[in-house]
């Protein structure tokens, strides 16, 4: 290839020498000689010149090919060497006999531990003067999850200075408490077994004070039994929340007041309790969805022996509706109870075996303050008897640490005849301190 390119300059060059004639004088020198005179002054004529000119830059770049010829001859000598002795390390490594794998013993399963923790403290401040306000600790909580593996525990007890309900045995009690287990080829599926929530419905709205299924009882009801729950994709956009649960026995203590469900009845307890829960859910992007669940609920309330009304069999079905557009979120729910689960409420003597729960809401979020408005009622048709919880209320997030609620109530209650009476009228405090 360089002598190629080297015949090609040669070429050029003696066209160059051949043209120089046509030239325009570049001098006085040159006209002279183009005249057919000799040249003055010794000067050297002008085809000598470019000759001598094109000869030595031939010569240099002759001298640099020629050497990058050789550097790159040395490299493709030192990648030979190197390719030769790979090689022979092959060789000698087939040559060798294999040793056989030592076996690495299975490292112990280490238990992962997370603590969480915190206190409610919450200020009573009622609207009418015949009633004294008054502060207190809710509750203060630990909860502990052990997790190793795919399987979990955990761990929820609560104390505070006095009895949570009247009818609550102390002043500590054991919230959630069950060990679960997630199969490895299935995430969103978890199966339960021990002392856990309930899953009727709308599970809960971060609501402090509570809502009318809260003080019945359907809301925040821990029991003992057994369940699968979770989320399963559908299809694109598309995912439903599960639930299918059996609870032997009810967990002695909930949210209701008492006399409002069954567990607060002496010797009476709900037996044999299923709950089923289907809630498909269409998101169209990150925040904004809506959902729409179908759930239903059966257990025996197992009175005490020579109560005024023989054990019965309650029956439960909810339609939930929810709908997410980022920090909006709005939800209604409906629940139709039909059979006997007290005695005396909501008239002494009176209970009601058909009663209608609803309850709808409305919260936005901006920043760290979340407005919130509630409505809900329960219709007791047996009895003539109807009550209304109406809740306007605002979460300010003080830190990652400290969350602050201000709640209004105002529950109302109509009996037969027309007599309207109010059960509560009152501003609530409350501070959560928690880590």
């Amino acid at each position: 290839m360089v002598k190629r390119w080297r015949d090609s300059v040669v070429i050029a060059a003696i066209a160059i020498c051949q043209f120089a004639p046509a030239v325009q004088p570049l001098s006085s020198a040159a006209e002279a000689q183009q005249a057919g005179g000799e040249a003055t002054g010794g000067e050297e004529p002008i085809e000598e010149m470019i000759r001598r000119m094109v000869e030595e830059a031939l010569a240099r770049e002759l001298a640099k090919r020629e050497a990058e010829l050789e550097a790159r001859e040395a490299q493709l000598e030192a990648r030979e060497a190197e390719l030769a002795k790979r090689e022979a390390e092959l060789g000698k490594e087939e040559a060798e006999p294999e040793k056989p794998l030592e076996a690495v013993p299975d490292e112990p399963m280490k238990p992962r531990f997370d603590l969480q923790g915190g206190a409610y403290v919450w200020h009573y401040q009622p609207m009418d003067a015949d009633f004294d306000p008054f502060s207190e600790i809710w509750f203060a909580y630990v909860v502990l999850d052990v997790s190793f593996g795919n399987f979990n525990l955990h761990f929820d007890p609560r104390v505070r200075d006095t009895r949570f309900r009247s009818y609550a045995d102390s002043s500590s009690w054991v919230e959630e408490v069950y060990l679960s287990w997630q199969p490895p080829k299935a995430p969103g599926l978890t199966f339960k077994a021990g002392k856990f929530y309930t899953r009727l419905g709308k599970f809960w709205d971060d609501n402090f004070t509570g809502n009318i299924h809260f003080h019945d009882g359907l809301k925040l009801d821990p029991d003992f039994g057994v369940g699968i729950e979770g989320t399963v994709p559908l299809a694109a956009r598309w995912d439903a929340e599960y639930a299918l649960q059996f609870f032997t026995i009810d967990g002695t203590l909930n949210g209701s007041l008492a006399g409002r469900d069954t567990l607060s009845i002496p010797g009476a307890e709900q037996r044999d309790q299923w709950i089923g829960r289907f809630a498909p859910r269409y998101s169209w992007k990150e925040g904004h969805s809506v959902l729409f669940g179908l759930s239903g609920q059966t257990f025996e309330a197992d009175f005490a022996e020579g109560s005024p009304i023989a054990d019965d069999r309650v029956e439960r079905f909810a339609a939930e509706l929810e709908f997410r557009f980022g920090g909006l979120n709005l939800w209604a729910e409906y629940i139709e109870h039909s059979g006997f689960a007290v005695l005396d409420f909501p008239l002494p003597g009176r209970p009601s075996d058909d009663i209608r729960y609803t309850w709808a809401g409305i919260s936005y979020k901006y920043r760290n303050l979340d407005f919130r408005f509630l409505h809900t009622t329960g219709d007791y048709r047996t009895s003539g008897v109807k009550e209304t919880i109406t809740s306007p209320g605002i979460i300010i997030d003080l830190n990652e640490h400290v969350r602050l609620w201000f709640e209004y109530i105002d529950w109302q209650r109509e009996e037969p005849g027309g007599f309207e009476s109010t059960v509560d009228d009152s501003l609530t405090t409350a501070l959560q301190i928690y880590f």
